[in-house]
């Protein structure tokens, strides 16, 4: 290949840091997309040297970022970016466009995929979109950047990238096919990461806090929500249960890993793959050295799947439960019913699943004043110890947002907010439905979070203990977060 190939992959946040990803001080865990490329790369070119920036996890800002590179100096620089960080994404092309206009700048993600050609058009600083899955194509463009290609030979006849054409247009290569063999992928490397940059969490079983490594046993979800942004489409491929055993092994003895967190899409979708992984990972003994969690649709967890998962060593477990309205579970292509989420959660519960989370979101199409509430009693009443309390956001892509255009489900977007980036927090709407008002969603969300609240406290002894291990936690690790907590804390009793 000649001489060394530098690349540089960027997770950004937010450009006014007002999302929820932004507002922790470090992240849980490093984004595993850009993981699983840097590894490809370094496993399939020897004379490739890759550089990962998580600009949240090392509290690196726009200048921080542009130094860094201007040392690297980089041959490509790979962004990848959700909706909400796709403004800083553009900023950050700006800023290395000004460094070297030899800089090829490549961004990925859900959003660009989601919207390849709008992407462009917005900043004029990205060379080309790699839509969905990137280790092939990315691979094929570091190749051909080996062979001397450059400028639009990267990129013609290229699967799955959208970029800017000799004529000044915008060229759409074909989708590239997925990898149909998740299992010939090498097992991510995370000494590409210092995992020290990233928080832990509190192991409530062992009462402590410690570091959680992510993992993935398949990608894709074969359902269609219709507020959810697929960035892999709708196939689901799965890896062998063998092989994701062997990897667990791996980060334990690698890197000493104790607790670890499936971030599926949706995990144990075959019942048969499931139930044979709890009894590999039984066999090899990991149930005593590595605890586990995962994500799952109320409609594809069963009551004997929590006993063969707790017997395995799973420890919490996160349920997609959205809404209380069967309306607007049915609306959202949720096909379950309230009981149904009652008795799933309380099966899980009652194999002794140590921590369950719930999520839940308003402002759904056809989100009334009595679905909300609705919402909020089942939340009251569900055996959860803790849940994501959301507002919509209505992603490009998204069946929501073809909704909020047309004003279906009572849907219909504020002023200004259509296509405004920055808006994108998790904790402002982007949208009014029926008869919610932006205020009402907010004032729904806070008043659903004092529900939470007094439901964690009733806990009581398990709560205090949290709360107490927490204090230590942060008085060592972090005093400044504490103080600030604090200081809210006696701001809200004043």
């Amino acid at each position: 290949m000649g001489s060394i190939i530098k690349i540089v992959f960027i997770d950004p946040p937010s450009l006014s840091g007002s999302h929820s990803e932004d507002l922790r001080d470090k992240p849980v865990t490093p984004n595993m997309g850009l993981i699983y490329l840097a590894t490809y790369l370094h496993s399939r070119f020897k004379e490739v040297n890759v550089n990962l920036i998580d600009m949240v996890a090392n509290n690196y800002n726009y200048q921080d970022v542009l130094k860094i590179v201007k040392n690297i100096n980089p041959h490509i620089v790979g962004i990848t970016s959700k909706t909400f960080n796709i403004l800083m994404a553009y900023k950050i092309a700006e800023g290395l466009k000004s460094l070297s206009k030899e800089i090829v700048i490549l961004v990925g993600g859900a959003h660009p995929t989601a919207l390849p050609e709008e992407t462009l058009s917005e900043c004029v600083h990205i060379d080309a979109v790699v839509r969905r899955e990137g280790e092939l194509t990315i691979g094929e463009i570091v190749e051909r950047f080996s062979k001397g290609c450059r400028s639009y030979d990267l990129f013609e006849g290229v699967k799955g990238v959208t970029f800017r054409n000799r004529d000044g247009g915008i060229t759409a290569e074909p989708d590239r096919e997925l990898i149909p063999n998740l299992d010939s992928l090498p097992f991510p490397d995370f000494s590409l990461v210092d995992y020290k940059k990233y928080d832990k969490v509190y192991n409530s079983v062992r009462n402590r806090f410690e570091h959680r490594y992510p993992i993935f046993s398949s990608r894709g979800c074969p359902f269609n929500c219709t507020f959810c942004m697929p960035l892999l489409t709708r196939r689901y491929r799965i890896r062998a249960p063998e092989g994701v055993v062997e990897e667990v092994s791996y980060l334990n003895k690698r890197w000493g890993t104790q607790q670890i967190y499936f971030e599926d899409s949706l995990f144990g979708l075959k019942r048969k793959w499931f139930e044979d992984f709890c009894e590999m990972y039984i066999k090899k003994g990991l149930h005593r050295l590595v605890q586990w969690g995962f994500e799952i649709r109320i409609d594809t967890a069963y009551p004997l799947m929590f006993e063969k998962a707790k017997e395995a060593g799973c420890i919490y477990i996160f349920f997609g439960v959205e809404s209380g309205s069967e309306l607007v579970l049915r609306k959202a292509n949720k096909k379950y019913t309230k009981d149904q989420i009652f008795q799933i959660i309380k099966s899980a519960k009652d194999a002794g699943i140590a921590e369950i989370f719930a999520s839940f979101i308003f402002g759904l199409p056809y989100e009334t004043m009595e679905t909300v509430q609705e919402t909020l009693d089942l939340l009251e009443m569900l055996p959860i110890d803790n849940a994501a309390i959301n507002i919509l956001d209505v992603y490009p892509g998204t069946e929501t947002f073809r909704m909020a255009d047309t004003g279906q489900g009572g849907l219909q977007w504020i002023e200004g907010k259509r296509m405004n980036w920055d808006s994108y927090s998790r904790c402002e709407p982007q949208v009014k439905v029926n008869d919610l008002s932006p205020q009402d969603l907010i004032q729904i969300r806070e008043k659903a979070l004092k529900v939470l609240a007094k439901k964690r406290k009733r806990v009581n002894f398990a709560y205090a203990k949290k709360a107490i291990n927490y204090f230590f936690y942060l008085l060592q690790t972090n005093p400044k977060r504490l103080l600030r907590y604090m200081g809210k804390s006696f701001k809200g009793h004043k």
